[in-house]
């Protein structure tokens, strides 16, 4: 049975689930902007994954936790996913 870690970001009312199978994937940096600091004038994610493109796990959780993903150019070696309200 996979273990889940709840992560709730600040107080937008949004919790977000993060599920065993998302582990794989080499999460370099998370972080949760508030509106106010964000380009995008909401709450926004952002998450930095060393990985090749942006696993379809990570796309269907931010989906279901309400998030619109924001198409950012690859950093390198990492992957960059913006996510706002």
């Amino acid at each position: 049975m996979p273990v889940e870690t709840e992560v709730a970001a600040f107080d937008t009312g949004i919790q977000l689930t993060r599920h065993d199978s998302l582990r794989r994937q080499n999460v370099e940096a998370v972080d949760v902007v508030a509106p106010a600091e964000s380009p995008h004038d909401t709450w926004t994610l952002e998450a930095v994954l060393d990985s090749e493109g942006v696993p379809p796990a990570v796309c269907r959780e931010l989906a279901v936790a309400g998030l619109t993903l924001w198409p950012r150019p690859r950093q390198g070696p990492f992957e960059v996913v913006v996510a706002a309200v």
